[in-house]
Parts: structure tokens; sequence; C-alpha cells
């Protein structure tokens, strides 16, 4: 299937890299700070949107624009008949957003996922999803993150990262450990939230109690700190069964290099086991869901948030 790239920042450049490596025609690109082709046979345009309408007819579109742009520019493939479109995380900056976005995909038949990549740390979530399968009760998943986004690859003062509006701990690194619990737990129900903001309303902590049909519960817990080393770790609690797992020790090194490799090329073959591991925009809605209520959570005290989740019919 051809290929449309949105947006060459890091993600965008290494989902091309990706592309290629699956033996996958790139046909264009768009980055309004380029100018020129980047090789024979590959059109650029600067409007993403142009690029959208004239270039998703039948081809696997990959968006992978700032936070703020998924919205439109996902739409935008879907109405001019892309066959799969595959947007980066977060899927949009809210629940109503995400729900069109599904919703649209779903009328007109669309294959669509939402590139969230930890899903393809295949042991390590082989290993937390082990006491879930055993069928023990009471589950409880916990994830627990802080990173200093200062040293990411993609970070520079101006990201969209620092935006409060489209960036923050939540958008950019909750909502990974959102979308893990729902991938292992299910349909969330219902949302605690406890967050912490800088002085210019960012928020960069951010401690979350989930509970999802069948009484599971995840705590999810982030924090922004410059100067820390990073640490991610993932454990389930089921009855008398316990797993755990250190996501930046060193042995899982060879999962986190492959694990956007994975994701795209589960994305494309598409068989029944892929669509089981990837995020569905369903199962993204349901993610989006979760963090409004977090934020309409910590807005109100922190009181618990009931759900209601809208079907598309």
């Amino acid at each position: 299937m051809d290929a449309v790239v949105i947006g060459m920042g890091s993600a965008g450049k290494r989902h091309a890299t990706n592309l290629m490596a699956l033996s996958q025609k790139i046909v264009a690109v768009a980055e309004p700070t380029w100018e020129d082709q980047v090789a024979k046979g590959i059109r650029v345009f600067r409007d993403p949107l142009e690029c959208l309408e004239k270039e998703s007819n039948g081809r696997l579109v990959i968006i992978a624009s700032p936070t703020a742009f998924h919205y439109e520019q996902v739409v935008k493939a879907v109405d001019n008949g892309a066959a799969a479109v595959l947007v980066e995380k977060p899927m949009a900056v809210n629940a109503d957003q995400a729900w069109e976005m599904w919703r649209n995909s779903e009328t007109m038949g669309v294959r669509a996922a939402v590139g969230f990549n930890f899903r393809f740390m295949t042991q390590a979530v082989q290993l937390v999803a082990g006491p879930i399968v055993s069928g023990e009760q009471p589950i409880v998943f916990q994830s627990v993150a802080i990173d200093d986004m200062t040293k990411w690859p993609s970070y520079h003062p101006k990201t969209h990262f620092l935006d409060p509006g489209s960036g923050g701990v939540l958008l950019t690194s909750t909502i990974h450990a959102i979308d893990m619990s729902v991938g292992l737990l299910g349909k969330p129900t219902s949302v605690f939230g406890l967050l912490g903001r800088d002085q210019q309303g960012l928020d960069v902590n951010s401690t979350l109690i989930v509970g999802f049909d069948g009484g599971f519960r995840a705590m999810l817990v982030d924090v922004w700190e410059e100067g820390r080393e990073p640490f991610t770790m993932w454990t389930t609690h089921a009855g008398m069964s316990f797993a755990f797992a250190d996501l930046r020790a060193s042995g899982w090194k060879s999962e986190i290099d492959g694990m956007h490799y994975r994701m795209l090329k589960s994305f494309i073959q598409y068989g029944e086991d892929d669509r089981e591991r990837l995020c569905n925009f369903e199962q993204g809605y349901w993610g989006m869901a979760v963090l409004d209520a977090a934020r309409r959570s910590a807005e109100a005290g922190s009181v618990a948030v009931d759900l209601t989740l809208q079907a598309v019919s």
C-alpha cells in the first residue's frame, strides 16, 4: 500500500524509515518547514491539508504532526478516501474530538489505529499481563514513571509538549499509561485525578486511579522533573500473583528499540493477532475520556468521576 506521512519531525522520520524497511512506498510527505523533495518520486507539501486532500485516496496515511492538528488531519484523510490511518499518540486533545474521529472512520470503513508503541514492548506486556490472563482476582495494574523531558531528542523551548492546551504530562506521558491499562483491563468506568501544574498552568505531574469493568483498578503516576534519571515501572497484582517490569533496565533495550517497527508492521499486516495488539480508535476514545475525566476530577478537588462512554451506531 502506498503511504503518505504528515509531519516529518522525529516521529515522522521514524515512521518513514520503518515504512521503507517494510518495503512500503512513500508517495508524499507534508512538512511546513521543508522546501525540497526528500527523494525522487516523493512529493513534498508545505500544507498538510492540501497533501491529504490530494494524496489520501486509497493510501495508508500516517499522522505524526503536533497533537493539536490530529483531529482535523485525520478527518481530512478519512473524508478524502484514505484506506488506513495511523495517528500518533495522543489521538486528539479531548474525548469529543476522539469520538468524532472514531465515528468518521467507522462510517467510512477505514482501518484506523493510534500509535501507542508501548503495547509492542512484547516481553514486558506479556509479563505484566500474566496475572490477568490467569484469572485471579482482584486485579490492580500500576504504572510509575519519572522523566526529564528536556533530555528528549525532540525537545526544544517551543515544543508543543509545553503548550498547556495540547501538551503537558497528561497528554504526552500519562496517556501511555492510560492506554496500557485500557489494553490490559478493558473498558474504564471511573477516574480519580490529582494534577500538579507549573506557573504557566502546564500539568507536570499526575496521579490517576482508574476503575474498570469487572472491578479492576489501575494506579498511574507520572512526574516530569528536570535533572532526574528516567524511570518507568509496571506492576500487576492479582490474588497471590505479582508481576514486575522495569522498562528502563538494560535488558529491555532491544524491546524499546524495536517497538515502533513492530507496531507499524502489525498495522500493515492487520491480521487477527495484530488487531488485538493495536489500539483501535474505540480504545483511543476511551483513553481520551479517562484523560478528560482526570482533569474534571482534579478541578473539582480530586473527587471520583464516573465515565459515560458514547458508542458509535
